[in-house]
């Protein structure tokens, strides 16, 4: 009996990376998303020699979505923390099962999405603000370090310092 077209499953590929490779590259076209068969992989970005976790996924979650959907370059790096298998998952197929789904449900979809997008980075670009924000208060300590007499610095440093 011959698979009615509607229902037949897309090939699926699969791909083995093993601990410490990388998978995605932040600002690399994207074609693709995977789901984690097995294994955890790192997400991240990197501002100049900083490298800011965004998050440790794990077998059962998916990664690489949001430029699919978003059609704009990859916005993370992502790398295996142990050997890990992924299956890939298409544009073309996530479009295909959205195109099928309830248009309020696509809406609320879209909308997630978008709301994630600008988590996403507010929480990396915070990182350069709390960056900002702790080197200015380490050289208003520094200044005032200088300006106390010697014998109160320690009491200062012990005050302040946690």
């Amino acid at each position: 009996m011959a698979i009615p077209k509607e229902r037949k499953a897309p090939i699926i590929e699969r791909h083995f990376f093993p601990k410490g490779a990388p998978i995605i590259r932040e600002g690399e076209k994207a074609n693709c998303a995977y789901l984690i068969l097995s294994g955890r992989v790192a997400v991240f970005t990197e501002k100049g020699e900083k490298r800011l976790d965004i998050a440790k996924l794990e077998a059962g979650e998916v990664v690489g979505e949001m430029a699919l959907f978003n059609k704009v370059p990859r916005t993370a790096s992502v790398e295996a923390v142990d050997h890990t298998n992924l299956m890939v998952l298409t544009r073309s197929v996530l479009v295909e099962k959205m195109r099928g789904t309830d248009p309020t449900i696509q809406a609320i979809f879209k909308m997630m999405m978008n709301r994630i997008s600008a988590g996403n980075e507010a929480m990396t670009s915070q990182d350069d603000t709390i960056g900002t924000l702790a080197s200015a208060i380490n050289e208003m300590f520094l200044q005032a370090m200088d300006r106390l007499p010697e014998d109160k610095r320690v009491a200062f440093r012990k005050e302040v310092q946690p």
